[in-house]
């Protein structure tokens, strides 16, 4: 037979155990980037961690050249391509003036020409469909107005904390519009995934939030964008 016991009750009040509040005062950096502000925005005990405290990953010692890598030599390529460039000069000689900036920042770059194999494959492969997409911008009025750029705006808003990034990328259009690019050498898939809640992305805001503080351009005359640099 099924016994049940007479077990003796008490009522005890609530006693919550609240989450420790991290507090670092005297850590907090004076410029804050694009990524950091994201690490706030997705869960403020990694900004707590990784800004605030600095802790991080140890990064492998590989002599293989990774993703990053990649991205900071196109980076260079592509600046050194518009760096003077005047428009309308024709298809063949933008050809040889891109081909012309690989080379030299392949001569500038610390790594060996067998390290950089893999990164001039994916470049040969990028050459035709940016300048196609390079001269269709053009004929629409756009324009290259420079690259590699740093930006540093402390709004008063947050009382003494500023902002700060670097620009891939600033585009000139019709009615003196402006538009920001940011280089993307990942994976097409995830950037799109990336973007399908614009509410969830934070660098394009970051940026025109950058540009918008220091005067470049009024907030409704700004337009920002990822340029996906992978063919896949």
């Amino acid at each position: 037979p099924e016994a049940l016991p007479a077990l003796p009750r008490r009522q005890m009040p609530l006693q919550p155990v609240r989450p420790p509040l991290p507090l670092a005062p005297a850590r907090w950096p004076e410029a804050l980037s694009a990524s950091a502000v994201e690490a706030l925005r997705a869960c403020p005990y990694r900004f707590y961690s990784r800004v605030l405290l600095g802790l991080g990953e140890a990064e492998e010692l590989e002599r293989e050249l990774a993703k990053r890598d990649y991205g900071n030599w196109l980076h260079a390529v592509l600046w050194r391509f518009h760096e003077g460039r005047e428009p309308g000069q024709g298809l063949a000689a933008d050809r040889g003036r891109l081909h012309q900036a690989a080379r030299e920042e392949q001569e500038a770059s610390p790594h060996s020409e067998a390290d950089l194999l893999p990164f001039l494959a994916s470049f040969e492969a990028l050459v035709e469909p940016y300048l196609a997409w390079l001269h269709s911008r053009e004929a629409a009025g756009w324009r290259w107005w420079q690259g590699e750029i740093d930006r540093r705006v402390a709004p008063g808003a947050l009382g003494g904390l500023a902002l700060r990034g670097r620009l891939d990328r600033l585009d000139r259009g019709p009615g003196e519009v402006l538009q920001l690019f940011d280089y993307k050498t990942g994976s097409l898939q995830k950037l799109r995934t990336q973007v399908a809640d614009r509410s969830e992305d934070t660098q394009l805001a970051f940026y025109a939030a950058l540009l918008n503080e220091a005067g470049d351009a009024p907030a409704a005359d700004i337009r920002a964008a990822y340029l996906a640099m992978a063919h896949r």
